[in-house]
């Protein structure tokens, strides 16, 4: 993971310390002697399903500047698109939700449609804490970690989400998502559902670009192994 993957300077940042969060929260627990359950959820084409209106209303309730809610309004009540096929284009149709792949503002937008997800997460009483702060749910645009040290409070935070993903057409994807136990004492496998199915539980997972094992605690960046933890 560096600076040429393709990031800009900021959204740099902002995974190094998805990265940073994700690790230091495993390691606290660990070293208190707690396994961390973590699922690593799939948001099936969460960009595309993003519903405009409940968008423009999370960034008035943030309190953005409403000339600027108005812009983005203007800018997605023009989106159209059309079908090509065999060198032929079909007729134009809008596009009534989502926001647009590869944006530079599209990962921001993102991270405020599921804010509320988050407190969510939070107010639920269960997931991982440092002292008083929150650190259950780790998000970075679609990609979206719960952390537990219970297989009862991880169950209680993949509820919440199955939840909140009917309520904002956010389609989690069980078949898709993953679930890691990282400790470094006998591993207590729990079988996870979400949207009636079972999660698959794995030894390594992928995330943000870094490979985490189970039993190593370590990752895998850019070909390289580095002790983390």
């Amino acid at each position: 993971m560096h600076q040429g993957s393709g990031l800009s300077p900021l959204l740099f940042v902002i995974v190094m310390e998805a990265l940073f969060t994700f690790t230091e929260a495993i390691k606290y627990c660990n070293n208190l002697g707690s396994n961390v359950y973590s699922a690593f959820l799939d948001a099936s084409k969460a960009f595309d399903k993003v519903l405009h209106i409940g968008l423009f209303l999370k960034l008035i309730k943030r309190n953005v500047p409403i000339a600027f809610v108005k812009l983005l309004k203007n800018w997605y009540s023009r989106l159209s698109c059309m079908v090509k096929w065999n060198g032929k284009l079909g007729t134009a149709f809008p596009i009534l939700c989502g926001v647009r792949q590869g944006g530079i503002l599209s990962p921001f937008l993102f991270s405020i449609y599921v804010d509320d997800l988050i407190s969510s997460l939070r107010q639920c009483g269960y997931g991982v804490y440092i002292g008083n702060l929150f650190v259950g749910c780790v998000v970075y645009a679609d990609d979206i970690v719960l952390l537990s040290v219970s297989c009862f409070g991880f169950q209680k935070l993949m509820d919440v989400c199955e939840s909140y993903s009917g309520l904002w057409d956010i389609k989690f994807n069980p078949a898709k998502s993953q679930v890691v136990c990282f400790g470094s004492g006998n591993n207590q496998f729990c079988d996870i559902y979400l949207n009636g199915s079972a999660v698959p539980v794995v030894d390594k997972v992928k995330y943000l670009g870094v490979y985490f094992e189970r039993k190593s605690r370590q990752c895998d960046i850019s070909q390289g192994l580095y002790q983390i933890l």
